[in-house]
């Protein structure tokens, strides 16, 4: 099976499970393409610890700006030190540079686990959606 396959499975399984079990208030919605070799279980398991910090500066934010909500594609590269660096909120459409500016400073403290491997891009969209 050749990596478009593989990809294209990882996306069809990841957006299956999420509709079947994902979360019913904010909502931070997974889909994943990697450019790279490590494994995408382990980027998103870390990724779902750290999720709760956009969540929170996203609720934060709501104090202030009451009707915020969008989505974009959080990119970003793993470094093998696990630093994530060149991180860019693309396809934007919250229109809030305070929070766009607060997500970027917030991923780039997260550390990932080292690797042996190079360097990996990953892309993950976000929605953030206000409480029902």
């Amino acid at each position: 099976m050749n990596n478009n396959y593989k990809l294209l499975f990882l996306i069809i399984f990841i957006v299956l499970w999420i509709t079947s079990c994902g979360p019913k208030q904010t909502e931070i919605v997974w889909e994943s393409a990697l450019v790279g070799t490590r494994l995408p279980d382990s980027i998103r398991y870390y990724f779902d610890l750290q999720k709760d910090t956009i969540q929170k500066l996203y609720k934060n934010r709501l104090y202030v700006v009451p009707d915020l909500q969008g989505n974009f594609i959080l990119k970003f590269m793993i470094r093998s030190d696990g630093q994530v660096e060149n991180i860019f909120l693309d396809s934007c459409q919250l229109n809030d540079p305070v929070l766009e500016s607060q997500i970027r400073l917030a991923v780039s403290n997260w550390t990932f686990p080292r690797s042996l491997e190079d360097s990996i891009e990953v892309l993950v969209p976000i929605y953030l959606l206000q409480e029902e």
